[in-house]
């Protein structure tokens, strides 16, 4: 008997709890039309970019400080260089999906080549020889000659 009232406890508790911190339901109207707008993607690469190391305006409560010299990792990886570095592989792989998107978006489109007035392209060209110049002599610098003072030069000292 005491421990169908504890189990019987134990539930009335649980479903009284649920009851009271509960969200309400938040119901559509009939003809309300509800607008989603997906993250574009300079917006997710900077969600991404800031997800682990927030900017600096951010990352200086008194939690952070200790949790950056620390590296508990309360508030998110601990040290600072290792935030950084989540962040640059959550970024890598976000750029790798990025750029797979890209190329598997779309068929290859191949195109006629455009109406070329020529015959021939400048591959096929003979090649023509060029003149050739003697080079020019190497650059000797004037040499220039004082004349001697008659005046002896003083000592220094």
């Amino acid at each position: 008997m005491g421990m169908t009232t504890n189990v019987c406890m134990s539930v009335c508790t649980l479903a009284a709890a649920s009851v009271l911190f509960a969200d309400p339901a938040a119901a559509q109207r009939a003809g309300e039309v509800v607008v989603v707008h997906p993250e574009t993607i300079p917006e997710a690469v900077n969600r991404t970019f800031f997800r682990n190391s927030p900017n600096f305006y951010v990352n200086r409560g008194v939690i952070e400080q200790i949790d950056s010299l620390l590296g508990v990792g309360v508030v998110s990886n601990g040290f600072i260089e290792n935030e950084i570095a989540s962040d640059g592989r959550a970024l890598s792989a976000l750029m790798q999906d990025l750029l797979r998107q890209q190329a598997n978006d779309s068929p290859l489109i191949r195109t006629a080549d455009l109406v070329n007035p020529y015959e021939t392209s400048l591959q096929l060209q003979p090649v023509v020889p060029t003149e050739r110049f003697d080079p020019a002599p190497p650059y000797s610098p004037p040499i220039i000659r004082q004349q001697p003072s008659a005046a002896p030069v003083p000592g220094l000292w």
